[in-house]
């Protein structure tokens, strides 16, 4: 609710003592429809009834007026003492009459806002209050509650007549006056159980305050904790915000809300770091990620081009001036080369250089100099990255050249550098307007090891790790190709004999069936590996790798393997059952086989101390776990994924979060909630990858749940997967953890996003384990999404959750006033 205000002022203080209590108010009107001030001011003496002193100074176009009787609000003694209702309500020292009068034509509404002073130290919630018609008899009061975060503007009158910054004000009252006068009676008393503050809360405290009448639309915002500051702001404007009401939503003790696409008031400052809001939670409370340090942000003015003195620009890729942004924006797009420009100011003064950057990340570079001395980052700019670099005291004969340089090959964005030179305006402010990895607690690897569906575990136990065997290889077999009837081996080098050439086609290529080549054309070249050709299909040959001096391909050739659809196991053995045999000239050909027939001693026999199970199948090289006492791939999976004590050990990610907790947040810990931090290990393929026994395809990966990147559910249905510290199967050492990928699918993100800091980022949601031995992790990049191996090393925006209940002191989630939470 916001409210337009008007001006008058009066003095009220209260003070509650063992022996005596002296109570004045200063009441403050604020102009309806203007930003002149005018005041009437009377003073109440510590307990004495004195008449008022009123002089008053009417201002232009004022629609509402106050007026206060001659009765002036005033305890002392017993009567300043917590005390019930009635005993209020029924007492005129509790009262004082209030004249509201509407000067102008249509009815009016009001809002009348206690706001405590820099002197208050009266717990403000302590207090109830009543505001009547001239008349009614009220029988109830109301504890004061809704709190208003005065407007900027009435920040600014307060702050002309009583020189002091007041950003809150408590409501005691509304109602509407038609026209001309209505008169109102105002009770305030000091609850009879201090607002349920805790017995003495009230005691040696002080009330010093203003009171303020408004009406219209420009108090403020009404103050509420977090959770219902969102929920208000989604009420007026759901741009930036929506209300979750997918999977699970009706189940939900308190609506989910969230922000979405490129908002700029979801900033939060707690724990001395500045954070983004992502979602409330359906506890009520609100779940934020980690946004870096408060930074001092200067706002500049962007040089006119005439203001670039002394300019070389590059004669081949010039520098372009853009008119309409104010900067300079590089044309070099060729390998290899660089494009430069330097020049100085046409006025001395501090200055700072902004940059944007779009290239080649860690190869095409922007850099920038000083008198030839290198700024900023000295090994220079690459990727996607924006900045500035300060010039404090620039003289108009410090040159400063900037210059971008092209790799040997390759683009990626724009491939451009774009810079201004902006004049230092108004003084520094802090903001949260973090990016790149100044909005990262650092970077980290998921897990260091990759090899096992186990580490895209936020925590994990057992750990299956694949290997392969190359059971027979293919390739690619067309155009002019040497080969021979065998091969001689000589100083580590094989050699064809009888050698001849052939121009390889559909059409003829079984001929070279028995046959040895080196894959190349040449019928005298040496090779360190030469093929032993065994089969074809299309352009494409099934051969053997000789090595290591074996010059006989037919001692690698016909091998069978047996592979069973299930086993038995007894005295330590297992033994395959209902078996096919496979040929190993024939593998890459009959491979389908091993969709239904998994487990195999990767031998002729039948039986075997440790078993294999093939998931995957690369043309002629089955991937595999190994299995022991017993176990089938269904406890092997379940070990690795969903066993009650799936998660014994840390992920290498989780370490790194949980050491920077301890070192930064866990004095705070009594305002996070424990919330959950979903890892949704669950399979979205179960029935048809070739982890299933039962006719799973070789061909298939695993695939995770959020491998369905239109997934916007925020269910976590695996218990072991919702890590948070009251859960024993996914326990968490401290309330921190990761967002996942439905979190911030639901949120829109994209490369134009408040999440976006232009870096990989890790999220908590795993995408698959692919063909071969690679678990895959989602995270974020800056045009949108992505995955990546487990043990590459990213950025890491670790997320708390707020309590619910839980106040800001001040702040309206800007970049430069974020919400605070102290």
């Amino acid at each position: 609710m916001r409210f337009k205000v008007k001006n008058a002022l009066k003095e009220i203080i209260i003070m509650n003592t063992n022996k005596k209590i002296l109570l004045i108010i200063t009441f403050l009107l604020i102009m309806c429809t203007g930003i002149s001030i005018s005041y009437a001011f009377f003073k109440v003496a510590s307990s004495n009834n004195n008449a008022n002193t009123n002089v008053t100074i009417n201002g232009a176009n004022l629609c509402m007026s106050l007026q206060l009787s001659s009765n002036n609000v005033t305890l002392s003694n017993e009567y300043a003492v917590p005390i019930s209702d009635s005993k209020a309500l029924s007492s005129d020292i509790y009262k004082t009459e209030v004249t509201i009068q509407n000067n102008c034509g249509d009815a009016q509404s009001f809002n009348l806002l206690l706001v405590p002073n820099s002197s208050n130290t009266m717990p403000i919630k302590a207090l109830k209050y009543a505001l009547v018609e001239e008349g009614v008899t009220p029988t109830t009061g109301t504890l004061i509650s809704n709190e208003y975060i005065l407007d900027n503007t009435i920040q600014k009158q307060l702050l002309a007549i009583k020189n002091e910054t007041l950003k809150n004000g408590f409501s005691v009252g509304s109602g509407t006056v038609s026209s001309g006068t209505k008169t109102y009676n105002l009770y305030l008393w000091i609850d009879k159980d201090e607002g349920s503050l805790g017995n003495g809360s009230t005691m040696n405290k002080s009330l010093n305050a203003y009171l303020i009448l408004g009406s219209g639309s420009v108090i403020g915002d009404l103050k509420l904790d977090l959770y219902h500051t969102i929920e208000n702001r989604y009420n007026q404007d759901k741009t930036y915000i929506g209300l979750y009401n997918g999977e699970g939503a009706d189940t939900y003790a308190n609506p989910v809300y969230y922000y979405k696409g490129n908002v700029q008031n979801n900033n939060v400052l707690f724990g001395g770091f500045c954070w983004k809001i992502v979602r409330t939670t359906e506890t009520g409370g609100v779940k934020i990620v980690y946004n870096g340090v408060q930074k001092d942000e200067v706002q500049t003015s962007p040089l006119e081009q005439s203001s670039y003195t002394n300019v070389t620009n590059d004669a081949t890729y010039p520098y372009t001036f853009d008119s309409s942004t104010k900067t300079w924006v590089s044309t070099n797009k060729d390998d290899r080369k660089t494009g430069t420009i330097t020049f100085t100011v046409a006025t001395a003064g501090d200055y700072y250089l902004s940059y944007e950057v779009s290239s080649e990340k860690k190869y095409d570079k922007a850099k920038f100099y000083k008198n030839g001395t290198a700024i900023g980052d000295s090994n220079g700019y690459s990727g996607t990255v924006s900045g500035a670099v300060a010039l404090s005291g620039l003289t108009t004969s410090d040159e400063i050249k900037v210059e971008y340089t092209k790799d040997s090959s390759g683009a990626s964005g724009s491939d451009t550098v774009t810079f201004s030179i902006g004049k230092a305006v108004g003084d520094p402010v802090k903001s949260c307007n973090n990016t790149g990895t100044d909005s990262q607690i650092g970077t980290s690897a998921f897990n260091n090891d990759y090899n096992s569906p186990a580490y895209v575990g936020y925590m994990h136990n057992t750990v299956y790790p694949s290997s392969s065997k190359v059971i027979i290889n293919s390739t690619s077999f067309s155009g002019t190709k040497a080969y021979g009837d065998g091969a001689t081996y000589a100083s580590s080098k094989y050699t064809l004999t009888n050698a001849t050439t052939l121009d390889v086609t559909s059409s003829n290529i079984s001929t070279l069936v028995g046959k040895y080549t080196c894959n190349s054309s040449s019928t005298t070249g040496a090779c360190s590996s030469a093929y032993y050709i065994v089969g074809y299909s299309g352009t494409t040959i099934y051969y053997y790798s000789l090595s290591g001096g074996t010059t006989d391909g037919t001692t690698l050739a016909n091998k069978n393997y047996v592979f069973g659809s299930s086993f038995t196991y007894a005295n330590g053995s297992y033994t395959l059952s209902d078996t096919v045999t496979l040929n190993s000239d024939t593998f890459i050909t009959n491979k389908s086989n091993v969709d239904t027939h998994h487990y195999t001693c990767l031998s002729s026999g039948t039986t075997c101390s440790s078993i294999y199970y093939v998931y995957y199948i690369s043309n002629g090289t089955p991937w595999y776990i190994t299995l022991t006492g017993g176990k089938s791939v269904s406890d092997a999976l379940n070990e690795m994924l969903y066993a009650d004590d799936v998660n014994k050990n840390d992920s290498t990610i989780k370490t790194y979060i949980d050491s920077w907790y301890e070192n930064n947040l866990a004095s705070y810990e009594d305002k996070l909630e424990d919330t959950v931090f979903c890892n949704d290990r669950s399979m979205s393929n179960e029935s048809s990858n070739g982890w299933n026994p039962n006719g799973g395809s070789t061909t298939t990966y695993l695939q995770f749940k959020n491998v369905n990147t239109s997934n916007q559910s925020l269910v976590c249905a695996n218990e072991t997967d919702r890590f948070s510290m009251s859960n024993p199967e996914a326990k968490l050492k401290y309330p921190i953890g990761l967002l996942s990928f439905p979190e911030l699918r639901l949120a829109g993100y994209g490369s134009s996003h408040y999440f976006n800091n232009r870096q990989y980022v890790w999220l908590a949601s795993p995408i698959y384990f692919d063909y071969y031995h690679v678990a895959y992790v989602w995270g974020v990049v800056t045009s949108g999404w992505d995955y990546n191996h487990v043990n590459l090393s990213r950025g890491v925006r670790p997320s708390v959750s707020i309590k619910p209940g839980t106040s800001f002191s001040s702040g309206d989630g800007s970049f430069t006033n974020p919400f605070v939470i102290e």
